[in-house]
């Protein structure tokens, strides 16, 4: 009797375990199908100014407030990209980077795990002559239905590298810049902090960070700060480096750090948009 009892509790357990894997496949598989993944395209509210008129904004070497907002509706530049880009390459790099802010792109689909993907663009867009400490965000990463993103920490802005996690499956590495830049949505954030600390962040994330395993249930299943950092992911491990200097970037401070909470720290300045509405950037 005892014996068809256990029998008949460990069929029912096992009949539940089944029934709640195919109703979470089921709606992971549904919200791959459902959602579309969607880009700011800016001219569906801007119009294209000509090569002269943005010419003509540099021609007098001083640049109003006014000035700087046209070219950031323009190029998706703000005032310190915009100097930035101006000091490289003069008038022509600005105008590059209006035809790429412009530019419609095809979407491709890449995945790169269970129920995970990024979208991709058939090109590269001009991304910002980067520094040391910048932070890339982009918010093409999905896990079936929800548009986690993605982050990246620019540790050698020179050789254009960036420490970040990738995926399940895969410890953190050193990987290029440009393929962010790759992405239909990237923002570069640069960190407000003083010179010689962001340089700590760096060569602490550069020292420590490379080589810690992947789970995207940090804050969950484990503690969000961990000394010895036993598991990480994207935005976390970011999160982290800078928290070794009492700088905390998570913008709503909860369980788990995401990129778009990145995004919406008030410890960086944004140097660059693409892809994501000039004014709404990632906040809803």
């Amino acid at each position: 009797m005892i014996a068809k009892k256990v029998f008949k509790v460990s069929l029912i357990s096992i009949i539940s375990i089944i029934l709640i894997g195919v109703i979470v496949l089921s709606v992971f598989t549904i919200g791959f199908k459902v959602h579309k993944f969607e880009r700011y395209y800016p001219s569906s509210e801007t119009e294209i100014l000509s090569e002269d008129a943005i010419s003509q904004i540099f021609e007098d070497g001083v640049i109003t407030d006014a000035e700087y907002s046209t070219l950031y509706y323009q190029t998706g530049l703000t005032k310190i990209g915009v100097d930035s880009v101006y000091e490289d390459g003069g008038v022509d790099y600005i105008l590059d980077f209006q035809e790429s802010y412009f530019e419609e792109y095809e979407l491709t689909d890449d995945f790169f795990a269970p129920f995970c993907n990024y979208i991709g663009i058939d090109s590269y867009a001009e991304m910002v002559p980067l520094q040391d400490g910048d932070i890339i965000i982009s918010s093409s990463t999905q896990f079936a239905c929800w548009q986690v993103g993605h982050a990246a920490l620019v540790i050698d802005a020179d050789e254009g590298l960036v420490l970040e996690a990738v995926g399940i499956g895969d410890d953190s590495s050193v990987g290029f810049a440009e393929i962010l830049a790759g992405r239909p949505t990237f923002m570069v954030l640069r960190p407000k902090a003083k010179a010689e600390v962001v340089n700590g962040v760096v060569e602490f994330a550069k020292e420590n960070l490379v080589g810690v395993p992947y789970d995207p249930t940090v804050g969950i299943l484990s503690h969000k700060y961990n000394p010895e950092i036993p598991q990480t992911q994207c935005a976390h491990i970011i999160w982290f480096a800078f928290m070794q200097y009492g700088i905390d970037i998570d913008s709503n401070g909860g369980l788990i750090v995401f990129p778009k909470d990145i995004s919406n720290s008030s410890q960086f300045d944004i140097v660059q948009v693409f892809g994501f509405h000039p004014d709404k950037l990632w906040k809803e």
